[in-house]
């Protein structure tokens, strides 16, 4: 749980972004607050993973410049890529979870899909219950909300359909070696074949028995995350350290990839998953590699075999494929040379 923003840290953050030194003076000018004042809500940045650092006789600065969201240019970059889908756009600084604000607005839903951008969540979700990490500025994290007209029950590959249309749209920007672990993850496979996690998807439905179902697709990426991060419990990477020198304009790739899954999903609605399960093929992280499956109080060790025409992981144990339709898989490193 990271700080709340008041009205005054969020400005703060919004003079220091552009990582040159500020005066305390000048600080407390800019907010109305004093140099005493400013001094105190310099000491809450590192609750948001925010670095400062502070020099006599010269001011203070963030040691990361921050590429903060525009809403406007996150618009156009989606209008451009998905005219055809018309969708609201919103930018938040600082909220628990974005995927949780938009479930709370599912029975509300209409037609057009709706897309929540934060910079920061102070309680951010991922798969299972666990936690998703996020630094303020330090990734692109946003949620979309979109009614479906099909059945429950035909929505288990959406998380798949999410999937491929982030990683090709990243691949669009030069971003190398990504593939897609099962059921949710975006990872970056190394020359030895180690995987990094590089964000992930979560999908959260709100149904009645019969009708259309309120879908909120909840995305995280990482751009640019501290070097360590002990909240963090697995390799991890992002998107400043695979392009180098490279810069990413934040908010048209924001806008781009929220363009390329409200596409997707127009197209899953009328077609179904099946072209993009075969594209997901194309990028299993899995295939060929030991696995280890947990699923309730079973565990046991199979290869991955890919997936079926539903999106359920395929597993091979002493010589028979099982079908993994939920549950935990942690891979192991050894591939399977018969693969």
């Amino acid at each position: 749980m990271g700080a709340r923003l008041n009205a005054s840290i969020t400005k703060l953050i919004r003079q220091l972004a552009d990582g040159h030194y500020h005066s305390g003076e000048n600080l407390g000018a800019a907010l109305g607050i004093s140099r005493a004042a400013v001094w105190k809500q310099l000491q809450r940045l590192s609750e948001l993973r925010l670095e400062v650092e502070a020099v006599r006789g010269t001011g203070y600065r963030l040691t990361r410049r921050l590429d903060l969201y525009d809403a406007e240019r996150i618009g156009a970059a989606y209008r451009a890529q998905a005219a055809a889908v018309d969708a609201a756009i919103e930018v938040v600084d600082s909220t628990d979870s974005t995927n949780s604000d938009l479930l709370q607005r599912a029975a509300r839903a209409g037609a057009a899909p709706v897309f929540l951008f934060a910079e920061h969540q102070r309680a951010g979700r991922g798969r299972r219950g666990r936690d998703w990490v996020t630094p303020y500025a330090a990734g692109i994290a946003f949620s979309m909300l979109r009614r479906f007209d099909r059945a429950p029950a035909e929505l288990g590959a959406l998380s798949l359909v999410a999937g491929v249309s982030l990683v090709e749209t990243l691949a669009r920007q030069r971003v190398q070696g990504l593939r897609l672990k099962w059921p949710n993850d975006l990872v970056h496979v190394d020359a030895q074949g180690e995987l990094r996690k590089l964000g992930g998807v979560l999908v959260e439905a709100v149904s009645e028995a019969e009708g259309p179902v309120d879908v909120v697709i909840g995305v995280g990426i990482n751009q640019a995350m501290p070097a360590s991060e002990p909240a963090i419990e697995q390799p991890y990477t992002d998107l400043q350290t695979l392009l180098g020198t490279e810069r990413l304009d934040r908010s048209r790739l924001a806008g781009e990839l929220a363009a390329a899954l409200a596409c997707a999903c127009e197209d899953f609605e009328a077609r179904g998953p099946a072209a993009y399960l075969e594209r997901w093929a194309q990028l299993d992280a899995l295939n060929g590699r030991q696995v280890e499956v947990q699923r309730g109080a079973e565990t046991f060790t199979a290869v991955a075999r890919g997936i079926d025409e539903r999106g359920a992981l395929l597993v091979q144990a002493n010589g028979a494929l099982r079908t993994v339709l939920s549950g935990e898989v942690s891979v192991r490193t050894r591939h399977d040379p018969g693969a």
